[in-house]
């Protein structure tokens, strides 16, 4: 186990900076600490051990020079493999080299080599990140550490990014997110994911670009590990405003609603149970919990049971098509099945749904705007087994299924992050969700911190994944 394992990042960023350790000791206990799983855990496709000594070197020269590029100097950092990073070669889960134009830097990978942030390598994604579940014909499918006897999926379709958390080989990492592929794998796993406002940070340099949907996201071991890491890059942030207001902001004083059965129907045994007693011990810290409803998602359901409304597959279909057409023979069965079940999606179609989005993203804007956040289990469904998922009707429910409550957030354009809660019948991490109104993550990431004092972080509150024996 690291010896900084049980520090926070603000904790390391300071210790860096007070010289009483450095970024190249940190990002040897990181390269240990996956050293340590190989063979039982596998979070990269491009593992670039060498690349992040570099990269530490250079940040602990900077520090030595009085050189400080901002909170992430010196971190280590993993990438989901839908992002360009200079240097690495790209497959976005896929069997095949991308072209490339498609490996550059884009902008949010850019701030963090700006910032001088270590990268550990590049990690496992769905194909195309498509795919709540994680799986991976190609490649592997990255296995859920919470499971010692059975083998399942660690969610995804940032699953990759998920594991580097769980095994300690990156503090902070970059995933994306269209229908809940930073908070479902953070959710399966017991960590942290955290899905923006679509268009707060940039989707050039991620693929696909999402015009509509897809967008990045963070995944990390706590919410005051995200908060710190989404103000070191985000553009429009004020660092000490929002630093003030994850470490003043208290339970007391949150109005907090509570969303209606629609999010809570069919849960798997135990996860309501979780979520119901983390929402109890938040009103006992002087939240006020009030039943609330988010009528615009049982709208949306009406008109599509799909968890993207039939308008992302369309997207990726023509995607693809036009840019990546050696990508669609060898998609996974299950993706192949859901992408052809709506190519054909009339373009009136698309632009009517389109039209609805716009009008109901407003009404579920100024709904939430009564409230600091809005809670729900992030995931009615356990962990499926990997088997479960190799017939395509099974893995196009489950798949339906698992986004649920998350694809709410993208469809309304709102930003959602999920935080563990507690461990189900199965003995498998439960998460809550918690919403905010459109643009306001500074909010949600209070919230969650002034929830995490109350709660606990996701190892204080769970525990350690049995497969793994303890945290790395």
């Amino acid at each position: 186990m690291s010896a900084r394992a049980g520090m926070t990042l603000r904790e390391i960023a300071a210790g860096l900076r007070a010289g009483a350790f450095d970024s190249r000791a940190l990002i040897e206990e990181a390269i240990a600490a996956r050293a340590a799983v190989v063979g039982v855990l596998d979070a990269y496709c491009h593992w670039a051990p060498e690349t992040a000594r570099a990269m530490a070197d250079e940040a602990d020269a900077c520090f030595a020079a009085g050189l400080d590029a901002g909170g992430l100097q010196g971190i280590p950092v993993s990438v989901k493999d839908l992002f360009g990073l200079t240097g690495m070669p790209m497959f976005a889960g896929s069997p095949h080299l991308l072209p490339e134009r498609f490996g550059r830097d884009g902008p949010v990978v850019g701030r963090l080599r700006a910032g001088r942030a270590v990268f550990m390598g590049k990690t496992h994604t769905s194909e195309i990140g498509f795919g709540v579940c994680g799986t991976n014909v190609h490649w592997g499918t990255p296995r859920n550490p919470w499971d010692a006897h059975a083998v399942r999926p660690a969610g995804g379709s940032s699953s990759g990014a998920a594991i580097s958390i769980v095994e300690g080989s990156s503090w902070l990492a970059l995933g994306s997110d269209t229908g809940g592929s930073a908070r479902e794998p953070a959710n399966m796993t017991g960590i942290v994911g955290v899905k923006l406002t679509h268009g707060r940070w940039p989707g050039e340099g991620l693929v696909p670009p999402g015009p509509s949907l897809h967008g990045p996201g963070l995944l990390a071991r706590s919410v005051d590990d995200a908060s710190f890491g989404f103000a070191a890059i985000d553009l429009t942030c004020d660092a000490g405003e929002l630093a003030r207001a994850t470490s003043e902001t208290r339970a007391a004083g949150l109005t907090v609603g509570v969303l209606d059965i629609y999010f809570w129907d069919g849960a798997a045994p135990g996860i309501a149970e979780a979520v119901t007693r983390a929402i109890g011990e938040i009103a006992g810290a002087g939240a006020t919990v009030v039943a609330s409803a988010l009528p615009e998602a049982r709208e949306l359901a009406a008109i599509s049971a799909e968890w993207d409304f039939g308008i992302s597959a369309v997207e990726l279909y023509e995607f693809l098509d036009s840019e990546l057409p050696m990508l669609l023979p060898t998609l996974h069965r299950g993706a192949k099945r859901q992408l052809e079940l709506r190519k054909d999606l009339p373009a009136r179609e698309y632009l009517r749904r389109q039209r609805v989005l716009a009008r109901l993203r407003a009404s579920a804007d100024a709904r939430c705007r009564a409230f600091d956040v809005l809670v729900c289990p992030t995931s009615p469904l356990s962990p499926p087994l990997l088997t479960e998922l190799e017939d395509p009707d099974t893995y196009h429910e489950v798949s339906r299924q698992a986004a649920r409550n998350c694809c709410v957030a993208n469809l309304l354009d709102l930003c959602a992050l999920t935080m563990p809660v507690g461990l189900d019948a199965a003995g498998l991490p439960v998460g809550m969700q918690l919403v905010a109104a459109h643009g306001q993550e500074e909010r949600l990431l209070a919230a969650g911190c002034a929830f995490e004092r109350v709660l606990g972080t996701g190892v204080e509150r769970i525990g350690r994944p049995p497969l793994l024996g303890g945290w790395q």
